[in-house]
């Protein structure tokens, strides 16, 4: 993925820090509004691609749904496995390129809800989704909590964690960032922050695995 990231930007000359319209723009990919709440789609129309957003979606949200639909497009292109983590992954890797990504994650001490001021494209998410698919051994859980409860984790690649739900940590975190709205730190390596963007409440906790195995007795 960061290979195939990097060439489609050096190919259409795409510098940093990355505008997504500059990618959607390279592609030829034309970007409309749908109804509030409307799921993200991505279809050939009249010679071009036509990307459906939520119209009432932020900026950073409707980027990451753009370059999401549009990477699995390229994956498609590729001959790629085309699937959700691969689609992410490889819009994570188009917007936040790897170097400088990492380098600013350095000068915010790996506060990733403060990296949304660095680049002011790329939404909550997309940041968080990128720190854990570069990491080792990083769980990132993203819980909607309205108008939709939802919950899913992304583990870093390779790393295998046998419980299905948070541990206690990344419970005590997330919590007690939705009750102060706040981002919070309860240990070091475990962070949890809210993204309030009315009508949507979100919760993102990004942990350590490590750090949750020397704090629980069971893997």
């Amino acid at each position: 993925m960061e290979g195939l990231a990097d060439a489609l930007l050096d190919r259409h000359d795409i510098t940093e820090p990355v505008s997504p319209w500059a990618v959607t723009a390279a592609f030829n990919v034309a970007v409309e509004a749908g109804p509030r709440g409307a799921k993200a789609r991505i279809e050939w129309r009249a010679g071009e691609w036509v990307a459906t957003v939520d119209g009432n979606a932020n900026m950073g949200r409707v980027a990451a749904s753009v370059l999401h639909e549009l990477a699995h497009v390229l994956l498609r292109h590729h001959g790629l496995p085309n699937d959700e983590d691969h689609a992410w992954w490889l819009a994570a890797a188009l917007l936040l390129p790897r170097a400088h990504f990492l380098r600013e994650v350095r000068r915010a001490d790996g506060r990733l809800d403060e990296l949304v001021t660095v680049f002011p494209h790329a939404s909550n998410e997309m940041i968080a989704r990128r720190l854990v698919g570069l990491g080792e051994s990083l769980h990132l859980w993203v819980w909607d909590v309205r108008p939709r409860w939802n919950r899913r984790r992304v583990l870093s690649p390779g790393w295998r964690w046998s419980s299905p739900h948070p541990s206690p940590l990344e419970q005590e975190a997330m919590q007690l960032a939705l009750a102060t709205r706040h981002a919070v730190e309860p240990v070091g390596g475990v962070r949890a922050w809210p993204v309030l963007d009315d009508p949507y409440e979100r919760v993102l906790c990004v942990a350590d695995g490590e750090v949750l195995l020397g704090n629980s007795p069971q893997r």
